[in-house]
């Protein structure tokens, strides 16, 4: 009961609805009712005490002597007690009513508070702000604060509170905070039954600070990006000013590419180890400008490059290329171990005769050789470089082939596809043979000699070696083949003609090679000769023609075998025309 009435009066008062002497004679309507129930209340409690009592003494009636005695005795004290409950339940219930009746007086009673909103405030860009009000006096219950002074105190807060910047822009701002404008803040408090309000003030402190970033570094051949996004605040122009030159951006950061830099910063060609000066200046939104300064170093290194390293075979040429050398160079000099060029043009085409009279000692050997390669900027400067040159003169053993050696003929050898060989020495399985010439002879008899070591039998296959020197001290070997082709033909001459009573004369002179025997084959018998020419007489033959006598004119078939030193065969035929009459 007591915690609804406080509750009520609350609200009341707050609302401003109820005046003090209603809210008192509502606490006196209020304290006598519940008077008045109490003390029915009392009333009532001492009936049911008096009721119980008179039963229970009926009760007692039914015993006799001593024991209704006891009986009466106990219950009055019982009643008593009863009596004693009760009335003091009813002073505890009226003490607590007074209570209440002086709570419910002292809130209808103004009360005597005051606001002290603290400050005056001011807050740096971004920051929070905390808003005390701690120096408010009385027994206050609600804090609320008007932030915008639209007359809302709509804010609730203890007797302290912090606002982030982002609430602080939104609630005291309207979403723009203008740097030293005064923002008037109010501060409403209330005890429930009276209330306070003070208004203070909210500065900004919002320098507009500009910061160029850097020092800057930036080599050659790459870009520069100037960074302004350390300034701020509410910044809508950089304006970035360089060697005289001016550049604006609506961003905080501006990227120069080399050929940027070149134009903006060096005017031209950029030296080496330059510092220049940076200006940055900003706008904010309001007007404001502020200017800071910073510095850009370019290194320029003056890197040579000789390219390389470079190889070429004798009587080819060379181009020695340096287009990677940087940068602003004006002079390439190439300085060998018999001369040197110099030339404003990177690549430099060197002749086969220019190589040998400016690398050689009048002439080339393979090898590498090394040079330097020294660049001149348009500044003076000057920086050197190596780089080498192999040579490469072909030093090859070809011995041609593989070769056939046909019965009887020469045979020419031919090692004319090997490179500078002054020497040329052909080892064959019986001997060797030495030119200086590259094609190289040899009769039958040479080859049967040194290849076959004697006579040479057919598809006999032999490996010979060719070594060259170059004549200062160098050789090289190569190997390849000969086939012998010396087939057995076995050649039996023809056709012969033969008059009857005649000498026969037969020749296999043409076959060939190595025949130890000539077998003659006849109708009617053989004849085996050493020799490949025989003289047969009439008699002989006519036996060895005609069985039964030569009598009539005919054409006599003749065969010929021929066995050679390799104990190989071979047979070859002929015909006899014979002439009787």
């Amino acid at each position: 009961m007591k915690k609804v009435l406080v509750a009520a009066i609350l609200l009341v008062a707050l609302a401003g609805i109820v005046q003090a002497d209603d809210c008192k004679r509502s606490c006196m309507v209020t304290s006598g009712e519940k008077d008045a129930a109490l003390r029915d209340d009392l009333r009532s409690s001492l009936q049911q005490c008096s009721m119980e009592k008179l039963s229970d003494l009926g009760q007692c009636s039914e015993n006799s002597g001593l024991s209704r005695l006891l009986c009466k005795r106990a219950v009055y004290v019982d009643s008593g007690e009863c009596e004693a409950q009760i009335r003091q339940m009813f002073r505890d219930e009226m003490a607590s009513l007074r209570e209440d009746n002086a709570q419910c007086l002292f809130w209808c009673t103004p009360g005597n508070v005051l606001a002290v909103p603290g400050g005056p405030y001011e807050i740096a860009y971004g920051s929070s702000l905390s808003l005390d009000a701690s120096g408010s006096n009385g027994q206050i219950i609600i804090f609320m604060w008007d932030l915008n002074n639209d007359g809302l105190f709509d804010f609730a807060s203890s007797n302290q509170a912090t606002l982030e910047w982002s609430m602080v822009m939104s609630l005291v701002c309207g979403g723009e905070c203008i740097p030293d404008k005064e923002y008037t803040i109010q501060l409403r408090v209330s005890d429930g039954r009276g209330q306070d309000t003070k208004q203070t003030l909210v500065t900004f402190d919002l320098p507009l600070m500009v910061t160029a970033g850097g020092p800057y570094e930036v080599s050659y051949g790459n870009a520069l990006t100037l960074d302004g996004s350390s300034s701020g605040p509410f910044i809508t122009s950089y304006s970035w000013s360089i060697n005289g030159q001016t550049l604006i951006s609506s961003d905080p950061s501006i990227t120069l590419l080399w050929s940027g830099i070149e134009a903006q910063v060096c005017a031209g060609a950029c030296q080496d180890s330059s510092t220049h000066g940076v200006m940055l200046t900003v706008t904010d939104k309001f007007g404001r400008t502020a200017s800071s300064s910073s510095s850009v170093l370019i290194t320029v290194p003056l890197v040579p490059s000789a390219g390389g390293p470079y190889e070429v075979q004798e009587g080819s040429s060379v181009t020695l290329d340096a287009g990677s050398s940087y940068p602003y160079i004006t002079t390439y000099q190439w300085e060998f171990p018999n001369g040197m060029f110099s030339s404003d043009q990177p690549a430099l085409l060197l002749s086969w005769d220019e190589i040998v009279q400016n690398f050689c000692d009048r002439t080339c050997s393979s090898g590498t050789v090394p040079f330097t390669l020294m660049v001149t900027d348009q500044f003076g400067r000057t920086a050197s470089v190596e780089s080498s040159l192999s040579i490469i003169i072909p030093f090859l053993a070809v011995p041609g082939g593989p070769y056939e050696a046909s019965f009887g003929n020469d045979l020419i050898f031919d090692a004319s596809g090997s490179f500078n060989a002054a020497v040329y020495e052909w080892t064959f399985p019986n001997g060797t043979r030495t030119s200086n010439d590259p094609q190289f002879s040899l009769s039958w008899a040479d080859i049967e000699f040194l290849i076959c070591g004697g006579p040479c039998a057919d598809e006999t296959v032999k490996e010979i070696t060719l070594t060259i020197d170059d004549g200062v001290g160098s050789q090289m070997s190569a190997g390849t083949t000969l086939s012998i082709n010396a087939p057995l033909i076995a050649h039996a001459g023809g056709p012969y003609q033969l008059i009857a009573g005649n000498t026969l004369a037969l020749d296999a002179s043409s076959s060939t090679p190595y025949i130890t025997e000539y077998t003659w084959l006849f109708p009617n018998g053989n004849v085996s000769l050493v020799g490949p020419v025989t003289m047969i007489e009439w008699n002989e033959t006519a036996a060895l023609l005609c069985a039964g006598g030569c009598t009539q004119n005919a054409t006599i078939p003749l065969g010929l075998i021929v066995t050679n030193i390799f104990d190989q065969s071979a047979m070859g035929a002929a015909t006899i025309d014979l002439i009787v009459n």
